[in-house]
């Protein structure tokens, strides 16, 4: 009823624009989770890829959020080189809350090692160039910020998949781990 007005018949959806003008509205329904994610639905583990285009990077990671709020996470960022690849092992202790499909995490501790292949590692012996923007970046990695807090929007979610959003629309994709 509410897609119909009175002049719109059943003849009219067959015309070209109709399809263009309720596209978008079908686009976010089936983008838009159907109800929001419960705290309960959320314990347990979940093997997790985020990507981070303006970084050309990717954190693979494994995560337990734990029925008390708080929550582990080990997991591999990986920056995408054209030299190669730059690998961190990273491991997190975390809090975390969930509140109208918001999943609000605080890093209570982190810890980011090196976790070079061999290959990477000569590479980065022979230019100087690339060793300092490496040691930049790792000691960014590694920076404690006063207010370490990540807000996540749940996209979407059913009991076996997860779909977060951060602010700066990085995407996080995440399955539920057997």
């Amino acid at each position: 009823p509410l897609l119909f007005s009175r002049n719109r018949s059943a003849a009219n959806l067959q015309s070209p624009e109709f399809p263009m003008r309720f596209f978008p509205l079908l686009a976010l329904t089936a983008l838009a989770p159907a109800f929001a994610l419960e705290r309960n639905e959320l314990i347990g583990d979940w093997s997790c890829s985020t990507s981070y285009p303006a970084l050309s990077a990717r954190l693979d990671e494994h995560y337990e959020f734990r029925a008390d709020g708080s929550a582990e996470s080990d997991g591999m960022m990986t920056f995408f080189l054209k030299a190669g690849l730059l690998h961190y092992d990273v491991h997190s202790s975390d809090h975390w809350t969930l509140a109208d499909n918001i999943l609000a995490i605080t890093i209570a501790d982190r810890t980011v090692l090196r976790a070079f292949k061999p290959r990477m590692a000569e590479i980065l012996a022979k230019s100087p160039e690339l060793t300092a923007y490496e040691e930049k970046l790792f000691a960014r990695l590694n920076h404690s910020d006063k207010d370490n807090r990540v807000r996540l929007t749940v996209t979407a979610h059913d009991a076996q998949t997860l779909h977060l959003r951060d602010d700066s629309g990085n995407v996080s994709e995440c399955q539920r781990a057997k």
